[in-house]
């Protein structure tokens, strides 16, 4: 559907930019240097956008036959579904979210890291 396809699109792009930004080119001494560093650094298996858009593919799918929803709030990136869910899929939605978060403290700490990390720490209350 056209919906997985941009899932899965959005999901290399911030791979491949995650990556690159971890992997930046080093200063070189010559031209000869640098075209060889960018290009290994190009061709390393992390940056295969047909590997990465087909494997998220065949996770979303999973997830929807499957019907796993932990799985699916840490995979899915559409943050308009979340006053649709409630409506249509699941009722107690929100507090499965809940749920979800306790029993995996890795997306609380995303979750912080995302949208509170420019934020002193001393005015940050526990949430």
């Amino acid at each position: 559907s056209r919906e997985i396809d941009k899932q899965a699109v959005d999901y290399a792009t911030q791979r491949i930019n995650g990556y690159l930004e971890s992997n930046l080119l080093t200063k070189q001494k010559d031209v000869v240097s640098l075209k060889s560093n960018l290009s290994n650094l190009l061709s390393l298996p992390d940056l295969d956008v047909d590997h990465l858009i087909n494997d998220r593919k065949k996770l979303i799918q999973r997830i929807i036959d499957e019907q796993d929803y932990d799985l699916g709030v840490r995979t899915f990136n559409c943050k308009a579904l979340i006053g649709t869910i409630p409506v249509i899929i699941e009722r107690d939605y929100r507090s499965k979210v809940f749920v979800m978060i306790d029993k995996h403290p890795e997306v609380l700490e995303a979750l912080r890291e995302k949208y509170f990390s420019k934020v002193p720490q001393g005015e940050i209350n526990e949430f």
